[in-house]
């Protein structure tokens, strides 16, 4: 009963203290729960000198409304919720016609005022790559059914902004999400709209590579993708609590020995689950392109299909084990490729599992500029960020050295 008595005690202090950091700073809670104590990270709320930025770019676009579409504009604009998240600052320009969505990229992830943002050397590379990947996909012709890009207006270097047209959508990945929760915790539901927009995910890729797909082909050996992971490994076992299960597992990839001539092609940085909308004709289209360069195809489809894995990611629930549906998978690899023109599975096993030493290295950087206690950052990097990643790459390597 003691020890009920302190764990109750103990929960109740950190919420409170929780609670008192927010109160003085004057910052929102944005994080998970782990049992009854609430582990909150900390995002700063917009200053108020944010809102004279805004309102000079609002009227930056009434001004340009016209050019951007060749007709008048009959009144001044509104504008929707701004949004801050890790990464950028966005918010929509309402206008009786249309809209636009206005996007500012930024690299410092606790950063919430615009005009430091705005002259930050960094987030200013980063918006103008951006919109580059943007211009490159809205060049694009003749998209297969369901699927199109975003059209791309502007980049404002005085604002740092990228100004695209607004379409009305839902995140693709809210309602992979939901769709989980909604057929249970433990299995997700095969039938419904998410398996289609999936499926024209893959169709989407394909049309993107295609379109810049050069002629020849880039020969591709496990070595290669040893390097990269072992060089990533080494970073991760500084902090990791179980270093030898990596060596183990970097020692089993080594015995597995291949090379392949893979189609060079297009790759896009930003292709995964999240930054996918669904309009309400079913249509799907990339809104954070990210860098765009050459490469093999078949990273941005073991990106996609990590990001599919980690649809929970950052929440108690991927504690409960929800796993990624099969039949998601499939969705999206037939739209991707026939069955007969895909690659080995344990070819693409291994840049997946290349893929999840990235994406843990990433979690890690992460997690070391969130506001947390020391041991509760050691607490959270073994319980949860190396528990998931081993687990996945433990399943991954032994299909690629299948």
């Amino acid at each position: 009963m003691g020890k009920r008595i302190r764990r109750a005690t103990v929960a109740k202090r950190s919420c409170q203290r929780a609670e008192e950091a927010r109160d003085s700073f004057g910052r929102a809670q944005v994080g998970f729960f782990f049992g009854r104590t609430k582990i909150v990270a900390m995002v700063q709320l917009p200053p108020p000198q944010n809102e004279a930025v805004l309102e000079m770019l609002d009227g930056y676009a009434y001004s340009k409304y016209s050019q951007y579409f060749h007709e008048p504009c009959s009144q001044p604009p509104g504008r929707g919720p701004v949004e801050i998240d890790y990464w950028s600052i966005s918010y929509r320009v309402t206008f009786p016609e249309r809209s636009l969505f206005v996007k500012i990229p930024k690299v410092d992830m606790c950063q919430a005022d615009l005009s430091l943002i705005v002259a930050d050397p960094g987030a200013q590379e980063s918006a103008r790559t951006e919109f580059d990947g943007f211009s490159q996909i809205y060049g694009i012709r003749d998209w297969p059914k369901g699927c199109a890009a975003v059209r791309p207006l502007e980049y404002v270097p005085s604002f740092n902004s990228i100004i695209t047209e607004f379409v009305p959508s839902n995140d693709l990945f809210r309602q992979c999400r939901h769709a989980a929760i909604g057929g249970g915790l433990a299995v997700v539901p095969s039938s419904g709209s998410v398996p289609i927009s999936l499926g024209r995910c893959g169709a989407w890729l394909r049309h993107f590579q295609r379109a810049h797909e050069c002629e020849g082909t880039v020969r591709v050996s496990s070595e290669q993708l040893l390097v990269e992971m072992e060089n990533w490994a080494r970073q991760i076992q500084c902090l990791c609590i179980r270093p030898r299960k990596l060596d183990a597992l970097l020692a089993r990839l080594e015995r597995s020995r291949w090379s392949h001539e893979i189609d060079t092609a297009r790759t896009c940085e930003g292709f995964e689950v999240r930054n996918i909308i669904v309009d309400p004709h079913g249509t799907v289209r990339l809104v954070d392109p990210g860098r765009i360069s050459w490469g093999s195809g078949l990273e941005d489809v073991a990106h996609f299909l990590v990001s599919l894995t980690m649809l929970f990611w950052g929440t108690s629930r991927l504690w409960l084990g929800i796993p990624m549906s099969r039949p998601y998978r499939h969705a999206f690899l037939n739209g991707w490729a026939p069955r007969d023109r895909r690659p080995k599975p344990s070819t693409l096993a291994w840049f997946e599992t290349r893929e999840l030493f990235r994406q843990w290295l990433e979690a890690y950087r992460v997690l070391s500029r969130k506001p947390y206690p020391r041991t509760l950052g050691r607490f959270l990097r073994a319980v949860y960020v190396d528990a998931f990643f081993l687990n996945r790459i433990t399943q991954t390597v032994a299909i690629a050295c299948n």
